[in-house]
């Protein structure tokens, strides 16, 4: 006797669970060192190139998984939750523009960073919903700056949220 069950009456993997996006979470700011490893900042100074801020965004269900595709043989596996939105822009900006400086961008896995405008128009990455973005050059001077994060979507959605002053040094 074999039992199978799955999400509907019809053979092969189960829908995925998708997502929309409600707003910013959180921005955590971390210190990555030279061998990419993140720690969250402790001090109220950090050095430009170590700089990282993590945005954490708030997701809502809207297309649930309806169960386990499962049986005695080999299925294929879960699709992953998605998101449902896609970004237009994403900007970085000093709130005093004493400091004004590109920004590079990287999924959950933060090693990769491209520039913001390269993600324009694509999907947004899968749940849990969070970027990392570094500054790409040093400011001319040491300075307490304060940031403004703010993201659009291809909808006209826009998300943002003003990060704690933090101490940036070149």
């Amino acid at each position: 006797m074999v039992l199978e069950y799955g999400c509907d009456d019809k053979p092969g993997a189960c829908p995925p669970s998708t997502y929309t996006i409600k707003g910013v979470d959180s921005v955590q700011v971390f210190s990555m060192d030279s061998n990419s490893y993140l720690t969250p900042l402790t001090t109220d100074s950090i050095g430009y190139d170590k700089l990282l801020f993590k945005v954490n965004f708030s997701a809502q269900l809207i297309v649930k998984i309806l169960g386990k595709s499962s049986s005695l043989y080999a299925t294929a596996p879960y699709p992953l939750p998605n998101s449902n939105w896609f970004i237009e822009n994403i900007t970085v900006s000093e709130v005093s523009e004493f400091y004004n400086v590109d920004w590079e961008i990287s999924n959950r896995h933060y090693e990769t960073f491209q520039d913001v405008d390269s993600i324009r128009g694509n999907e947004f990455w899968l749940v849990p919903i969070e970027m990392f973005l570094r500054p790409k050059s040093a400011p001319s001077n040491s300075g307490m700056y304060e940031f403004k994060i703010k993201v659009e979507t291809s909808e006209g959605v826009i998300f943002d949220t003003t990060k704690d002053p933090i101490i940036i040094t070149p």
